[in-house]
């Protein structure tokens, strides 16, 4: 099972309907594809969509307006709003994959990633840890500015001197950012004194295993979105948050050979390199290349049903 939010705009209903076309040809099994829907545009999002086999694919409206949201923010309650609306489907899946528009499966990944879940059973998320599968461009491999948002918004709670340095830091600027922030603080004040130290996997693709999603409703973190609409934090950093709180942990699964080849800006490796290292999920194909990217990996794909 899959979702991905997408952005408003013709651009965005074009390329989710690839990556959903991707999804499809490479998995024809998949259970079901949810679409985060947050946009006007000229079409309906699911016209001409290509369908999974027996699957289902299904596009519901973000629950917030775009100028409701931070846009970083807007994708986080895209994410606690999926696993929501997919609660009923766990006692079936093993787990859930995150796309991003602008990634696109180019081999077989089901199989894999379930693999690797059962292979790790503290896993809570797998993907790419850092900002790239490409060891010569990654650049973070655990993510200070996660862990430093916790200790930050304890002392803006605290008022203490640096208060207003901090604020300015996290461009908190209202009144209700700055509750939003404090009550961050309060939900994940464990990790203070733990070990966490910003683990989480890139945002472009990464898959999130049924028990955690199940941790997440037993908590009642799914009620989160009012933490995070109107601040601007990245939700693969919130991920890796909730994936630490419930106890699991972050895994990556992006070597040769492996699912992930994502990187955080543009592709960490030439197309054909990505094909030939055997990837199974690439992100970001978007950019100045991205029309003859996306035509690279649509030929693979006709040759795979041809």
């Amino acid at each position: 099972m899959a979702y991905a939010p997408v952005g408003p705009g013709d651009q965005e209903a074009a390329r989710a309907a690839d990556l959903v076309e991707s999804l499809c040809i490479f998995e024809p099994e998949i259970a079901g594809i949810l679409l985060i829907d947050d946009g006007v545009r000229d079409a309906p999002l699911m016209k001409n969509m290509r369908r999974p086999r027996r699957g289902w694919l299904a596009a519901v409206a973000h629950p917030f307006q775009s100028n409701q949201v931070d846009d970083l923010g807007g994708v986080c309650v895209a994410d606690l709003f999926a696993f929501s609306t997919l609660r009923e489907h766990l006692d079936d899946i093993d787990f859930v994959l995150k796309c991003d528009t602008d990634a696109l499966a180019i081999a077989p990944f089901a199989e894999p990633i379930a693999a690797a879940f059962r292979r790790n059973p503290t896993a809570g998320m797998v993907g790419t840890l850092g900002t790239s599968c490409n060891p010569k461009m990654n650049t973070r491999a655990n993510d200070a500015e996660v862990s430093k948002i916790l200790a930050d918004a304890q002392s803006i709670a605290l008022g203490c001197d640096r208060a207003k340095e901090i604020m300015d830091h996290w461009q908190i600027t209202s009144e209700t950012q700055k509750q939003s922030l404090q009550r961050i603080t309060e939900r994940f004040t464990p990790l203070l004194s733990a070990s966490y130290a910003g683990e989480h996997c890139q945002g472009g693709s990464y898959a999130v295993s049924a028990e955690m999603i199940r941790r997440m409703i037993n908590a009642g973190y799914l009620s989160d979105s009012d933490l995070w609409r109107y601040l601007p934090f990245a939700e693969d950093r919130m991920m890796g948050l909730y994936c630490a709180l419930v106890g699991l942990n972050s895994l990556d699964l992006s070597a040769p050979g492996e699912v992930f080849g994502v990187q955080s800006v543009g592709l960490p490796y030439a197309p054909d390199e990505l094909v030939q290292l055997g990837y199974s999920i690439v992100h970001s194909v978007k950019g100045k290349e991205e029309d003859a990217i996306r035509a690279f990996f649509r030929s693979i794909r006709l040759a795979r049903i041809s």
